[in-house]
């Protein structure tokens, strides 16, 4: 792919999709949100690139403008390790350019100000972001308590999720079993029963139109006469069996009815229990969110309140 393809394609990828995933990197992010100065493309167009088959973190375009000040802060700014510089080197060799060391670090330790604060860990820990050990030590205990308390808040908030979907579950399940009735069991076991003589029907009238478009061919024929009579034994049999399905429908209603009656106190119960289970699974899923919000309530002050 050509040097302006891939840089073609990589903003596209930035504008118009989520970027490929990145440890430590805000990979939902647009570049719209990422204020890194003008150069933050840089580094975010590398990530889009990776994501869409091309193998280069710089185009040759910035391999000779040369702003490795700002190609460094932007790096930093995006949270990546001081290792990227071997994939700018190996982008600048095609046009014989080599990195400013010096240079790309002091811009990166500028990025670095801006991703190691403790505002951009509460982000990334809310996020479910990784982290790459980027941050200088004078910041990194301040980013990761940041950091880590995104994550409870992130970990409440997916539990709090979970304990709402149970409660919605239990409460579909309380309405089926308080509308459930002996007698709306037994009507779904006779519907059932319906529903399969309605097939049996269906197929031996499809066997007696076949049998008798075979009729109507061999009637063109001078050898027809023994065949057709054959098949029309044959329709004759279908017509039977077809007669016979309304006796087989009334002996399985018959059946039905009489196993219902044996377990119906055992049906009874069983739907008892079910409903009892379900009130429980509420009541329990109900207490759990409760004291989920209670959490969340407290670690959302302590953010407001500065306490992280």
């Amino acid at each position: 792919m050509s040097d302006s393809a891939c840089r073609t394609k990589g903003r596209y990828a930035i504008f118009g999709a989520k970027l490929p995933f990145r440890p430590g990197i805000r990979t939902d992010a647009r570049l719209s949100d990422i204020r890194i100065g003008r150069f933050a493309s840089a580094a975010v167009l590398a990530v889009a690139l990776a994501g869409s088959g091309c193998s280069y973190s710089l185009t040759e375009a910035e391999c000779k403008a040369g702003n490795w000040v700002e190609i460094g802060y932007a790096d930093g700014a995006a949270g990546l390790g001081a290792e990227r510089i071997k994939d700018h080197d190996k982008a600048c060799r095609r046009v014989n350019v080599a990195p400013d060391q010096a240079a790309y670090n002091r811009g990166r330790e500028k990025g670095l100000l801006q991703y190691c604060t403790r505002s951009n860990g509460l982000k990334l820990g809310r996020g479910g972001k990784s982290y790459r050990g980027v941050c200088p030590e004078r910041l990194e205990s301040a980013f990761l308590k940041a950091f880590d308390r995104g994550r409870d808040i992130r970990d409440v908030e997916r539990s709090i999720a979970a304990a709402s979907a149970e409660i919605a579950g239990a409460e579909q399940a309380i309405e089926q079993a308080r509308a459930w009735t002996p007698e709306a069991e037994l009507a779904k076991k006779l519907s059932k029963i319906d529903r399969n003589i309605a097939r049996e029907r269906a197929q031996i009238v499809r066997d007696i139109e076949a049998v008798q478009s075979r009729i109507r061919k061999l009637r063109k024929t001078k050898a027809g006469d023994g065949k057709a009579a054959s098949l029309r034994a044959e329709i004759e049999r279908l017509e039977f069996a077809d007669a016979s399905l309304d006796l087989k429908r009334l002996k399985l209603h018959a059946a039905a009815k009489e196993e219902h009656e044996r377990s119906r106190e055992r049906l009874v119960e069983r739907n008892r229990m079910r409903l009892a289970g379900s009130l429980e699974r509420k009541s329990s899923g109900e207490k759990r969110k409760a004291a989920l919000e209670t959490r969340l309530s407290a670690l959302l002050k302590a953010v407001a309140d500065g306490a992280y």
